[in-house]
C-alpha cells in the first residue's frame, strides 16, 4: 500500500531532487510533498494533472492503473507495441446478451455493465445447462448504475440477459468524482468511490456489501448487512468494491 504523496517522494529522490515551479494543488499540504509534487506537476513531460485542476490528492491510495501510468511518464512517454492477443493489453472489449466462451470470444478479465433494470448473469463451467454447470451468478433489480464481475481463465463461459446492456473491460469511472454521492450499484474504490465513511438515506429492505473483488462469489464479500435504518459504512481503501441495492436510497460522502 503507497499513497500518491508517498510516491511523488520516491519518484522525486530517484529523479535526483530536481526543483521544479509551484503545483497548483490546494490539497498538498505537507512539507515533505511541496517539491515532489511540484516536480511531477511541471517537469516535461508532466507526470501528473491531478485528479482535478485543483487537487492531488496526497493521501489516496495508488492504483495499479496510476503507479503505471506515473512511471511511463517518468521514462519520458517510450513507444510500447501491445499485443492484440494478450486480454491485458489488447483492445477495449465489448459485448452483449447471450453466452460467451472464455478466451475464444472473449478475454478472462473484469467487466463493467450499466443496466436498465433486472440484469441477470452466469459464470459457467460448462454448457450443459444444468445447475452443476453455475458456478455464480447475479441478479440486479431496479436503478442500478454500474454492475462489475471478474471472470477467471477457468471459466468456460459468461452468460447475461439483455436487460444488463453492453459489458466492456473499460473500467473508467462512472460517478462524476470519487466524493460524489452515489446511489445503487457496484463500485470500484479508488476509481468511483473514495474510501471513507459514507451514509445513505435508507429505506426499506437496504442491502450492501464492502468487496474483496468482483468474482460474485460469497469469498469476495468482506462485511455486508441488510437494514430497513439508514446505514452508515467506513470503506477502507484496501476494500476493492462495493455494492450497495437501490433500496439503500443515495450515498454520501460524511468522514
Amino acid at each position: 500500500v503507497l499513497t500518491r504523496g508517498q510516491l511523488a517522494a520516491l519518484l522525486h529522490r530517484l529523479a535526483g531532487n530536481p526543483t521544479a515551479s509551484p503545483h497548483p494543488f490546494t490539497d498538498v499540504v505537507a512539507s515533505w510533498q511541496q517539491g515532489p509534487v511540484s516536480w511531477m506537476a511541471t517537469t516535461d513531460p508532466v507526470i501528473t494533472t491531478g485528479t482535478s485542476p485543483t487537487t492531488f490528492s496526497p493521501n489516496e491510495i495508488v492504483t495499479r492503473g496510476q503507479l503505471a501510468t506515473f512511471f511511463w511518464r517518468y521514462k519520458g512517454k517510450p513507444t510500447v507495441s501491445l499485443d492484440s492477443a494478450s486480454p491485458y493489453c489488447g483492445p477495449v472489449v465489448s459485448f452483449g446478451a447471450g453466452t460467451h466462451l472464455i478466451g475464444s470470444e472473449i478475454p478472462a478479465t473484469t467487466y463493467r455493465a450499466q443496466p436498465s433494470s433486472g440484469c441477470y448473469w452466469e459464470r459457467l463451467s460448462g454448457l450443459s445447462g444444468e445447475s452443476a454447470d453455475r458456478i455464480t451468478n447475479e441478479f440486479f433489480y431496479g436503478s442500478f448504475s454500474s454492475a462489475l464481475v471478474t471472470i477467471s481463465p477457468s471459466d468456460v463461459a459468461f452468460s447475461s440477459d439483455a436487460d444488463c446492456g453492453t459489458w466492456t473491460n473499460d473500467l473508467s469511472p462512472v460517478t462524476t468524482s470519487k466524493t460524489a454521492a452515489f446511489g445503487g450499484g457496484q463500485y470500484i474504490v479508488g476509481v468511483d468511490i473514495a474510501a471513507g465513511i459514507w451514509r445513505a438515506t435508507g429505506g426499506d429492505g437496504c442491502y450492501w456489501a464492502r468487496l474483496s473483488g468482483f468474482s460474485g462469489e460469497s469469498d469476495d464479500r468482506i462485511a455486508n448487512d441488510f437494514t430497513n435504518d439508514p446505514p452508515t459504512v467506513a470503506i477502507d481503501a484496501s476494500d476493492v468494491g462495493f455494492d450497495a441495492d437501490p433500496d439503500c436510497g443515495t450515498w454520501t460522502k460524511i468522514g
